[in-house]
């Protein structure tokens, strides 16, 4: 059986918030570790048909949806893994998703979802990075279009603005890395600005001054630091006790030169937003 290379990955929730989250973190790693042994690493590769994956990056200027329509997966291998993760699912004592996210071969920087179970949102399947080291997975983030995930409207200090581009969920898997965090979510700036989003949105827990870096960034995997976030620019749009919603806006950022990395496009578009100056919080 082959090691998925996203396995805790696959557990993706909105809703553990601190002073809730007691014992959800431990419960989604005992369903991850049960993952470990349910899920056939053959089976999730056989999912997606040789000719889906020629087409994944095929661009037609007749066609922009070529590589959608010629999307098409393995009946029996993608049902057989897909009934696996709603087991898994029913393993946490409260509601939790289990999805099956992939790489893509010759696409170290690219992750994709192959199966999306509870809340269906695969026509947004770019949307989220790997940070990798020499094929190594060192750290996971996942993002997308405020709208696609319901239960992040529950969430005190919510709901995320209708315009914006929510992080939802983030996983380190190497925790003496915390810079891949970094990494990513600069890159995700800059692809969600050169997208023509108008902003980003997280939310975020203000922690007690000299807090570990365990309870900071291993406990909650989807919900941020608030000075993690402030160091990018983000400002606090409402709050709910320590929960605060924080919006990063990207309509005054100015695009850079094209011969610069997505990750000094992004860092220059932060630095130049935060000169600029941010509208007071509501609170």
């Amino acid at each position: 059986m082959k090691r998925l290379s996203i396995v805790s990955g696959m557990m993706l929730i909105a809703g553990v918030l601190p002073g809730a989250e007691r014992d959800m973190a431990r419960e989604l790693d005992e369903v991850a570790r049960a993952a470990t042994v349910m899920v056939d690493g053959d089976a999730c590769q056989r999912i997606v048909t040789p000719r889906a994956l020629d087409y994944m990056f095929k661009k037609d200027p007749r066609d922009q949806w070529v590589d959608g329509d010629n999307y098409e997966v393995n009946d029996q291998a993608f049902i057989a893994v897909k009934k696996t993760l709603i087991r898994l699912s029913r393993l946490a004592p409260f509601p939790c998703d289990v999805n099956l996210w992939m790489p893509i071969a010759g696409h170290p920087d690219k992750v994709r979802v192959v199966i999306r179970n509870a809340h269906e949102i695969s026509q947004f399947w770019p949307w989220g990075k790997l940070y990798l080291d020499g094929g190594r997975l060192i750290a996971f983030l996942q993002y997308g279009p405020s709208a696609a995930f319901e239960r992040a409207r529950d969430l005190p200090a919510g709901p995320a603005s209708a315009d914006a581009v929510l992080i939802t969920c983030s996983f380190l898997v190497e925790v003496g890395s915390p810079w891949a965090l970094q990494s990513l979510v600069l890159a995700c700036i800059g692809e969600v600005r050169d997208g023509g989003h108008d902003a980003i949105e997280a939310f975020a827990y203000r922690y007690e001054e000299g807090e570990e870096f365990g309870a900071r960034f291993l406990r909650h995997r989807t919900v941020f630091p608030r000075d993690f976030l402030a160091d990018f620019g983000f400002r606090t749009l409402r709050s709910s006790g320590r929960i605060e919603l924080m919006r990063l806006e990207l309509g005054g950022i100015i695009p850079v030169a094209d011969d610069q990395t997505a990750l000094e496009k992004a860092w220059s578009a932060v630095q130049s937003w935060r000169q600029a100056g941010a509208p007071a919080p509501v609170r």
